[in-house]
């Protein structure tokens, strides 16, 4: 699905200037992620400059405020990654757009105490992610499915308004997930039996929802719980 995403906007990246520090790809999604959350109204609560899409463009290359970069060689023609968005605090007002997916390399996406709103896309779980912060939005809908591919260590979409029961994808993760927060939201139906494949947690809250059932046994038996 990214794959189709990316050819999708070909053509659009093509406006960014050839000579930019940062690939266009990733300079596209996060000009649509600025423009779907209200960007002329953030916060900036990090260092770094302000993004702005005047002229020629480079998150990169301009040390934009909460934007991580990777495989950056300035001696190389290769432009770089951008490998991580960390924009907790940053009034973020608004969906996260699909076309996020574009940053094909990112492995680090931290976007807790804004105000996003409707669903998560899909899209998202597909890309190379091991952390991911959601916390204290107003994210709701349903919490796509988790392929085999993941490897998430850390996901916390607590204090949200989501709404549905939770998804057994979840038992994907069992070579990576560490830290897991659901709480907060309105969750309903049992807990999955196949929460309890992951085995590695130290960290797990389903407090605040509406589930109902019995726990599952072999949440007792996990060893880092």
């Amino acid at each position: 699905m990214v794959q189709a995403i990316i050819t999708s906007v070909c053509l659009l990246s093509l406006f960014y200037f050839v000579n930019s520090a940062t690939v266009n790809s990733s300079t596209y999604a996060l000009n649509v992620l600025y423009n779907s959350t209200n960007g002329a109204r953030w916060y900036y609560s990090l260092p770094g400059q302000p993004w702005t899409f005047d002229g020629s463009p480079d998150p990169c290359g301009d040390s934009w405020s909460g934007v991580i970069c990777e495989n950056c060689n300035t001696s190389s023609a290769t432009p770089c990654n951008v490998t991580g968005l960390t924009l907790d605090f940053f009034g973020l007002l608004g969906p996260l757009p699909v076309e996020l997916c574009n940053a094909t390399e990112l492995s680090v996406l931290s976007v807790s105490y804004n105000t996003l709103l409707q669903d998560i896309p899909a899209c998202i779980f597909d890309l190379p992610l091991t952390y991911l912060n959601m916390l204290f939005n107003s994210l709701s809908g349903e919490i796509p499915q988790l392929g085999l591919d993941s490897k998430l260590v850390y996901l916390d979409i607590s204090q949200n308004q989501f709404k549905s029961p939770i998804p057994s994808s979840l038992g994907n993760l069992a070579d990576s997930l560490t830290y897991l927060a659901l709480n907060s939201n309105s969750f309903y139906g049992s807990i999955p039996a196949e929460i309890g494949c992951l085995t590695l947690l130290t960290s797990l809250n389903f407090g605040s929802n509406r589930l109902n059932g019995t726990m599952p046994a072999t949440l007792f038996r996990m060893p880092e719980l």
